[in-house]
């Protein structure tokens, strides 16, 4: 197996590879077969970068974009330049100084369009109808499996002993200001951010010398957790044993619970016009929990 380089073959394979190209695609689709230039993309990438520039100037004016219409636009134009950046980045000479926007403003433009992407989830069920809630944001575009929390809390144990070296304030609160950065910036984690932030504020900065993260972390992450599903019980007037299980159910099957499952774990049973609408809700909200909790946490060992 060749992993580096270019591939060179001198046979003659354009019969084979036209035979293959009508065998797997539809020869009146406009979809494109075959990669173009580096420079195409480089081009097409800069020309986004105007159509982009031309909604919101610098990343702080997304804010300011207060119709749907607008924000729409934005995460088109935006979602445009990700895919065209992902294909650039597989060409050998990739280099973000052929790019018309440097790389920490492609990131700030990254975080506000994740920011429109949570607040369209964050809205109650009743309220998503929306021309923003439609467009498809592509998270997987944007997502990195190598940065989870596992990643996070290395990066924690490092930052706690520079603490304990007597590093200087100044480059302590800068080593924090990164990692809090890119808590932001990564899409997985952001369901995670405030309770990450919160053990980066107030737990990280009172553990004894002799305490490792990994450890304080699982106990506080798991504390979390355990409030988070009794929040969601008193709320929901569910059991907590039954919460439990659903939870457990799905991540064993990948498979949302059944309406009839959620209804049997309330304590009271729901008015026939409203268990549609508990049924939902209840789901949603699990979801959350386990997206927050469970996801995206990698292998939390600690080390010796």
């Amino acid at each position: 197996m060749k992993s580096q380089g270019n591939i060179v073959c001198f046979r003659n394979l354009k019969e084979n590879t036209d035979q293959a190209v009508a065998l797997f695609s539809d020869t009146n689709a406009n979809e494109q077969i075959f990669i173009e230039t580096y420079d195409y993309y480089i081009k097409e990438f800069n020309k986004g970068v105007q159509e982009l520039r031309a909604i919101a100037t610098i990343p702080n004016d997304v804010n300011k974009l207060i119709s749907e219409d607008d924000q729409v636009k934005f995460v088109k134009a935006f979602r445009n330049l990700i895919r065209l950046q992902n294909v650039s980045k597989s060409f050998t000479e990739f280099s973000f100084s052929d790019l018309n926007l440097d790389e920490q403003t492609f990131e700030d433009y990254k975080s506000k369009y994740l920011d429109i992407y949570d607040r369209t989830r964050s809205k109650p069920d009743e309220e998503k109808e929306s021309l923003v809630e439609e467009v498809d944001f592509e998270l997987e575009l944007i997502q990195r499996d190598e940065i989870n929390v596992s990643y996070i809390l290395k990066l924690l144990a490092n930052l706690q002993r520079d603490r304990q070296a007597d590093v200087t304030s100044e480059e302590y609160q800068s080593q924090k200001a990164s990692i809090l950065e890119l808590i932001g910036k990564e899409a997985q984690l952001r369901s995670k951010r405030d309770l990450l932030e919160k053990f980066i504020e107030e737990r990280l900065p009172t553990l004894e010398p002799e305490e490792k993260v990994e450890t304080v972390f699982q106990n506080f992450w798991t504390q979390e957790r355990i409030e988070a599903i009794q929040q969601l019980c008193i709320e929901e007037n569910l059991k907590v044993e039954a919460v439990n299980q659903m939870i457990a159910d799905y991540k064993f099957s990948g498979k949302e619970p059944l309406r009839e499952t959620v209804l049997s774990a309330c304590n009271e049973k729901p008015k026939l016009l409203d268990r549609k609408k508990i049924f939902a809700r209840v789901v949603s909200k699990l979801l959350d929990i386990i997206n927050k909790f469970d996801d995206a946490l990698g292998e939390l060992e600690e080390e010796e």
